[in-house]
């Protein structure tokens, strides 16, 4: 059709360009590419695309730090955490153990430790200045189920007291447990 004088070829039909083969074609578009990365690494103040790459990789490298940095502070601050929630159950354990044993011996039952273990726990509690508060009620309610903890009523009191070491038993004169147990340190 270029032979025909009277007829125009249109722009659009013709390439913008024509390369012998394809690796003229690819080292083309690695030339535009490059380029184009160039003015990317400019615009955002990097002279070379090396030097943003390497800001890129630091940038990264960083962040991967960070990021283990943190997990560990956060794996570190679990650990306190259950560390302080067992210290706060035992301790409340352990005043709650303690107000049960002076209200059993208040209510006349002869094993706190067993009242500790069989007593609805749900009807106790600990508040923030460390009181507890139920251990009575509680303690109340599992006598009316099993009334076998509480004891006869009848005490004997003894008449003679322990040894104090010289083979000679002493007889008591009441019953002083702090003098009981002075006495059998040797030193009362």
């Amino acid at each position: 059709m270029a032979d025909d004088p009277g007829k125009v070829e249109s722009v659009e039909s013709k390439p913008f360009a024509v390369f012998p083969d394809s690796a003229s074609f690819a080292a083309r578009m690695d030339r535009a590419a490059r380029s184009g990365l160039e003015e990317a690494a400019k615009s955002v103040g990097f002279p070379t695309v090396e030097e943003l790459l390497a800001a890129a990789k630091g940038h990264r490298e960083s962040s991967e730090k960070d990021k283990t940095m943190a997990q560990k502070a956060e794996e570190k601050a679990s650990k306190y955490l259950k560390e302080k929630e067992t210290a706060e159950a035992r301790t409340k354990e352990a005043l709650v153990k303690a107000a049960v044993t002076v209200q059993a011996s208040a209510l006349g039952i002869v094993d706190p430790d067993a009242a500790f273990t069989l007593m609805p726990k749900d009807r106790v509690t600990v508040n923030d200045q460390l009181e507890v508060i139920g251990v009575k009620e509680a303690l109340a309610a599992l006598l009316k189920e099993k009334p076998y903890l509480k004891g006869s009523g009848s005490t004997t009191t003894p008449t003679r007291g322990g040894s104090d070491f010289s083979g000679k038993e002493k007889p008591l004169t009441g019953v002083d447990m702090n003098a009981i147990i002075r006495r059998l340190a040797g030193k009362g």
